[in-house]
């Protein structure tokens, strides 16, 4: 099987995943096994997102848990606004599963009484009955996952951050939720300003505020958009390549994307 491999040393990215195990499998034979000669290692960084929206979010965790324990801090697996949500239900009030049922994670529970070989319908499941349908393997994934990771030159997280606080100032929970860092560096380009910032590093994160497509400026990445789980974005910043997959397809497609000034 032919390897994605771009560059010499890569460094992989995925931002969003929502429950298409099928595709991401897809990626990781592709981009599988990282290369660990020196001078040669490779990363894998995943940006969030990795359930909701399918059914078969629970299989993406344990494929996550499987290249982890495998590749361990080779992969770095950061927590999106969904897996907050989720551990938010699963330990939260009533009114914080109620939210996460509405926002795409019925798919999730779906997926769940599916593993389970439960015929019942999803909207009769409360939040007790939900908590003893998820593998302590799992919730252990997501209370491990990092709200956001420093790689040489870059800071990778899911959502955003307060542009006005260092990344150590800034609330975790923008890591997750916060778009307005994005939204800041699109409102610069239409104003011909320069984004400034408290840290000098190049950020990388999934949410794309009003982004149909990967934006790429040169100091701020928002590498989502609304095409997952559709179809799937991987890139290599050390070569800065990218490609995508589509649903049901068993290729990589060489993605060329405009790069913001």
């Amino acid at each position: 099987m032919k390897k994605w491999r771009p560059s010499h040393k890569a460094l992989y990215v995925i931002p969003e995943i929502h429950g298409n195990a099928e595709t991401l499998e897809v990626i990781l034979n592709k981009i599988l096994p990282l290369r660990f000669f020196k001078n040669q290692e490779d990363m894998l960084v995943c940006l969030g997102d990795y359930i909701d929206k399918e059914e078969n979010g629970h299989l993406v965790l344990d494929i996550l848990i499987n290249i982890k324990n495998e590749y361990k801090d080779r992969v770095i697996l950061l927590k999106g606004n969904h897996e907050e949500m989720m551990l938010r239900a699963l330990y939260g009030s009533d009114n914080d599963f109620n939210y996460w049922i509405d926002n795409n994670g019925l798919s999730t529970v779906s997926g769940y009484l599916k593993r389970n070989g439960m015929n019942t319908n999803a909207y009769s499941i409360t939040k007790g009955r939900f908590q003893d349908l998820v593998p302590k393997t799992h919730i252990e994934l997501l209370k491990s996952l990092s709200a956001y990771a420093i790689i040489d030159d870059y800071c990778f997280f899911h959502g955003g951050f307060n542009i006005e606080k260092s990344i150590v100032e800034n609330n975790i929970s923008n890591f997750m939720f916060d778009n307005t860092s994005n939204k800041y560096v699109k409102d610069c380009i239409r104003n011909k300003i320069e984004p400034l910032f408290k840290d000098d590093y190049i950020f990388v994160g999934a949410h794309n505020y009003m982004g149909k497509e990967p934006f790429i400026h040169r100091r701020y990445f928002a590498l989502g958009g609304n095409a997952s789980p559709r179809k799937l974005y991987v890139f290599d910043l050390n070569s800065m390549a990218a490609g995508y997959v589509n649903r049901g397809k068993g290729s990589i497609i060489n993605y060329r994307f405009k790069t913001y000034e």
